[in-house]
């Protein structure tokens, strides 16, 4: 019997087959790889069944030689791809997928990494170290687990996955794909890398819903950027439009602490799923977006006014660290003028001083004083 996970590569394949056998067929029954196209692959490369595909490498002067029978280089990696995913299948060198599978795809710097710190709540932001070949983190939401895996974004590591793509784009539930806005130089090749990663999807007969993070979004630069987010958005939609993909935009920063803190990853998940119903009207589409981008308008206002704040917090408190350490220094030559025999018969009393509070704590005092007075007006 067919696997469920083979069945989307496979055509005119008896139903009661033998698991095993699979491996055997010949390479027409690969959607795809009409007779004329095989009998190419067979007289030209010697690629006779799956197996073959999987495990046969065709050297250079074959490839060209099919290159002039018009098959591309391109088509040769997909359906090599597609063996050898088949193969390992059978042979259970991969498991059906359980979890939903998250990737979190992008070049490097993009802060993929930083992303998934926020998502499964490890906020360890700063000395954050390349991502070498893929990094696997778990995020359990709602009783469903999430494999996050963050794809190292270095050009030897994206080589790997498009050259062995179904190792990593198999199984997949969603895509988060981070682009890095303020990184100008590197908008083509990202958009480059994003086509790469649509095609092998649609090769895999995949389905994932995307996320496009316009990523490092942040309060202090968007008013710069603000051009170039609007250019993004339209060429993400380009690339999209001759696939069948579903997918949202979002302008992300990790300095965005309202939408940090909040749970991002459900927040999407439910977005997904509200707006992928068949009946959904249009009016209830554009008032969900308008929403989530009053939320996103709302956070930034609250990041803007607020980001300074430890800034000043340690500013008072360094002012007022300097005042106790100049206090302590007029003391001490107070004390040491009252050595000198004065004209008084009795010393007089010094006041019992209080310890001072602290600028975070006067700070909260003074909130919570405004805030009762607020509640008796």
């Amino acid at each position: 019997m067919i696997p469920e996970e083979l069945q989307k590569f496979l055509v005119k394949v008896d139903s009661e087959i033998e698991k095993e056998e699979i491996i055997n067929l010949p390479i027409e029954h690969i959607k795809g790889i009409f007779a004329k196209v095989a009998k190419k692959l067979k007289n030209i490369a010697d690629i006779k069944t799956i197996s073959d595909l999987a495990n046969k490498t065709v050297p250079e002067d074959k490839i060209q030689a099919l290159k002039l029978s018009d098959i591309s280089e391109n088509d040769l990696d997909k359906w090599q791809s597609i063996g050898t995913y088949i193969t390992e299948f059978i042979q259970d060198k991969i498991e059906p997928t359980e979890k939903k599978k998250i990737l979190l795809a992008g070049l490097e710097n993009a802060g993929k990494t930083a992303i998934l710190n926020i998502l499964t709540k490890r906020f360890s932001l700063s000395n954050l170290q390349p991502t070498k070949n893929v990094d696997v983190a778990q995020l359990t939401s709602k009783n469903v687990i999430f494999s996050i895996w963050d794809m190292g974004g270095q050009e030897e590591y994206r080589k790997i996955y498009v050259a062995h793509p179904e190792r990593f784009f198999t199984g997949v539930y969603a895509v988060i794909y981070v682009i890095d806005v303020q990184d100008k130089d590197k908008y083509e090749m990202s958009f480059s890398y994003l086509t790469k990663v649509l095609d092998i999807f649609e090769s895999f007969s995949e389905n994932p819903d995307f996320s496009i993070f316009l990523h490092k979004t942040d309060p202090q630069v968007y008013d710069q950027i603000k051009e170039d987010l609007e250019e993004i958005e339209e060429k993400v939609k380009e690339q999209f439009k001759d696939h069948q993909f579903y997918y949202r935009i979002f302008r992300t920063s990790i300095y965005n602490s309202v939408l940090t803190e909040s749970n991002m990853l459900d927040s999407l998940s439910n977005l997904f799923e509200i707006t992928k119903h068949p009946d959904i009207s249009p009016e209830l589409l554009d008032s969900i977006q308008n929403i989530y981008n009053t939320f996103v308008s709302f956070s930034y206002i609250v990041e803007e006014k607020f980001q300074y704040i430890d800034e000043r917090l340690n500013n008072i408190e360094n002012q007022n660290r300097h005042l106790l350490n100049s206090l302590s220094a007029t003391k001490q030559t107070v004390g040491a003028t009252n050595q000198i025999e004065m004209p008084f018969k009795e010393p007089i009393p010094l006041l019992q001083e209080r310890p001072p509070a602290s600028p975070r704590e006067a700070l909260t005092s003074e909130l919570k004083r405004l805030f009762q007075k607020r509640k008796m007006a």
